[in-house]
């Protein structure tokens, strides 16, 4: 049997821990399930949003996107995540309400 995830639907996930950094705000180190995560992405993880500013892998390094399995650095959320919630990608449509 041979499991695998589509990376080009809208990314999923979950958080392993969240903290506020110096300098960079509120972070989470999260794990993608499903999908690829971008910079410029809008995500929800529970009651916090994001615009991913910068996605830093597990070496320390920015890159661009992370496809699914890999742990990253997400910055640029509202608040502080709590840890086990799940990260859901919503690409924002003309029209569509912001979150508040």
């Amino acid at each position: 049997m041979e499991l695998k995830a589509s990376p080009k639907v809208p990314a999923k996930g979950n958080v392993i821990e969240a903290q506020i950094e110096p300098g960079m705000g509120p972070i989470a180190t999260a794990l993608v399930r499903k999908g690829t995560l971008r910079v410029g992405d809008g995500i929800v993880c529970g009651p916090f949003w994001a615009k991913i500013r910068a996605l830093i892998n597990d070496k320390g390094q920015r890159i661009k996107e992370a496809p699914p399995s890999t742990p990253v650095k997400i910055v640029g959320l509202s608040g502080p995540a709590g840890c086990r919630r799940g990260i859901q990608c919503h690409e924002e449509r003309q029209g569509s309400p912001r979150p508040q």
